[in-house]
């Protein structure tokens, strides 16, 4: 009966060094496979700060651009206010300017003026089409 326990015993050992060499490959195989998805979400993350890094540099870009548009901005009321200044003092100051100022826009000038400023190539196009143009100079068509 003694070789029958150690056949037994040896048996049951050998499955159970098999069972263990199939449970150490199923945690290799684990291993792998988490460290992959490590990999992966670490490269993941390196790209999200590498887009959030962006992010922040175009906002700093963004925000210069506006301060820059903004002074420039005041720099032209700045100037257009000196030049209504300039333009009432003279209004009040000069005769020969209020006569001038008072006087009706002659009639090719007063055209121009009834479209509007023109914004943009669409504009442009369109206006063109829409209409005969501009009489040629000294061709008597802006009577």
């Amino acid at each position: 009966m003694k070789i029958v326990e150690l056949i037994s015993a040896a048996v049951i050992a050998g499955l159970l060094a098999i069972a263990a060499g199939f449970y150490i490959s199923s945690l290799h195989s684990d291993l792998e496979m988490v460290t992959t998805r490590l990999g992966q979400a670490e490269k993941d993350i390196t790209d999200r700060n590498s887009i959030i890094q962006q992010l922040r540099d175009n906002a700093v870009t963004h925000a210069l651009a506006q301060t820059r548009l903004e002074g420039e901005r005041n720099g032209i009321r700045t100037a257009l206010e000196t030049r209504e200044n300039l333009i009432r003092k003279l209004e009040i100051e000069n005769a020969e300017y209020r006569t001038w100022a008072a006087a009706p826009v002659p009639g090719p000038v007063g055209r121009l003026r009834e479209h509007g400023a023109i914004v943009g190539a669409a504009a442009y196009r369109e206006r063109m089409s829409s209409s005969a143009g501009l009489p040629v100079a000294g061709s008597g068509g802006g009577k």
